[in-house]
């Protein structure tokens, strides 16, 4: 019995460890694709209040208002040369390791580098640039 069950725990351990390797790498992928998405859609969503008021400010309010319906931070926004572009912030996403981690920060001085240091690594910044027609 015992010569079944050391191989089977040892099979079931690696399993483990492996599907939280790739759940953690497929989580920072999937941030850095879905970043891009959002900050083309808050440029999207700019480019048209821009379009219909003619007002930067009121483009730059309807960035920080998307960014905020979509959970990131829009931190950058600017109008030149017939282009918009913006710049978020998208926090990493909640994985086991990173709330660990966290969690580890809260509990312990010597861990609250290694928090903050995952949590800055892990964090995606993006830039999207959208052509404004001429009108």
């Amino acid at each position: 019995m015992r010569d079944f069950l050391r191989p089977a725990l040892k099979i079931l351990v690696t399993f483990l460890i492996a599907a939280a390797v790739l759940n953690e790498i497929g989580s920072i992928l999937w941030a850095q694709y879905n970043s891009d998405e959002v900050a083309k859609t808050i440029a999207e969503g700019s480019r048209s209040q821009f379009i219909a008021s003619h007002s930067q400010g009121a483009a730059a309010q309807t960035a920080v208002d998307m960014g905020v319906q979509h959970g990131v931070t829009v931190y950058g926004f600017q109008i030149q040369n017939q282009s918009l572009t913006v710049w978020i912030k998208a926090p990493p996403r909640r994985t086991p390791l990173v709330t660990s981690l966290e969690w580890l920060g809260t509990q312990f001085d010597v861990a609250k580098g290694w928090s903050a240091s995952l949590n800055n690594s892990l964090t995606v910044d993006t830039k999207y640039t959208t052509d404004i027609p001429l009108t």
